[in-house]
């Protein structure tokens, strides 16, 4: 899950991709992931932004990101 909601906040439109391509992709990665609280996608959200080896220590440390 955590991957998923990486690569689902990470997302950009790229070069000559049309918006209906970019918002086909950003429904498929939605769809890998279960329902979550506001509160679950702050905390991931906010895990993901913090610098890589940081976000590395924590996730080893805790496999669930809560508020």
């Amino acid at each position: 899950m955590a991957n998923a909601l990486y690569r689902l906040q990470k997302k950009t439109q790229r070069d000559k991709q049309t918006a209906r391509e970019y918002l086909e992709e950003m429904e498929a990665l939605e769809r890998d992931l279960p329902p979550l609280s506001d509160e679950e996608r702050k905390a991931w959200a906010f895990l993901n932004g913090l610098r890589p080896d940081l976000r590395r220590e924590v996730m080893r440390e805790n496999r669930k990101a809560t508020a």
